[in-house]
C-alpha cells in the first residue's frame, strides 16, 4: 500500500501487515514509515532538534515544534531536577541523541496520538529502521505498551527478550 503525502516527493510505503516480505532479523513487514493498525494521523516527516532523553525528542515540521514520546518503549528516567539519573538513562540519552538529533525521520501513529502531559505519541522511522525497536533491541529501553497503542507491542517484547538474554545495554549492566 503507498501513501501519498502533501509536500513530499515520493511515496511511502507504511506498514500494513499485509505485506509478505517479513525481515527474519525482527518479524516485521519491512516499510519506509511504521504506523499502527487504526492511526490517528498520517505519517509526517519531521526534523527531530533535540534529545530529551532515551525516549522523548523535540521535533520540528513547518513551523511547528512538537515533543514526542516514543511510543511502546519506556527509558530509565535521567532526574533532570537532581543529579540522580537511573541506572543507564544517561547511556539511553546519548544513542537516542546520536540516533536522532537534527536528523529527518517519519512519526508513524497508532490509535492514540497524544498522552497525558500532551505529548505526541509516535513510533520513529529513519531510514527505514524502526527505532523504538531499536532501542530495545539494543538494551537502551524496554517493552512499555501504551493502551491502545499496542500494534507493535509483541514485537517490542520479542526485541526485549533478546536483548536481556544477550546481557545487552541495560540488562547486563543494571538490576532491572
Amino acid at each position: 500500500m503507498f501513501l501519498w503525502l502533501l509536500g513530499c516527493p515520493k511515496p511511502v510505503h507504511v506498514d500494513t501487515g499485509e505485506d509478505t516480505d517479513i525481515s527474519e532479523e525482527t518479524g516485521l513487514v519491512d516499510a519506509e514509515v511504521f504506523e499502527g493498525a487504526s492511526p490517528c494521523r498520517s505519517p509526517i516527516q519531521v526534523t527531530v532538534l533535540w534529545v530529551h532523553d532515551g525516549d522523548t525528542a523535540t521535533v520540528e515540521h513547518g513551523t511547528v515544534h512538537e515533543t514526542v514520546r516514543f511510543v511502546g518503549i519506556d527509558t530509565p528516567e535521567m532526574d533532570f531536577g537532581g543529579s540522580n539519573p537511573d541506572c543507564w538513562a544517561q547511556q539511553a540519552t546519548d544513542r537516542a541523541t546520536e540516533l536522532l538529533e537534527n536528523e529527518v525521520v517519519w512519526l508513524g501513529f497508532d490509535a492514540t496520538c497524544t498522552d497525558a502531559y500532551d505529548r505526541t505519541l509516535a513510533y520513529i522511522t529513519l531510514d527505514g529502521e524502526f527505532i523504538n525497536r531499536q532501542m530495545v533491541r539494543e538494551g537502551h529501553a524496554w517493552a512499555f505498551p501504551f493502551e491502545p497503542n499496542t500494534t507493535f507491542a509483541s514485537n517490542f517484547q520479542t526485541a526485549e527478550q533478546q536483548a536481556s538474554a544477550e546481557g545487552a545495554g541495560l540488562w547486563g549492566n543494571c538490576d532491572y
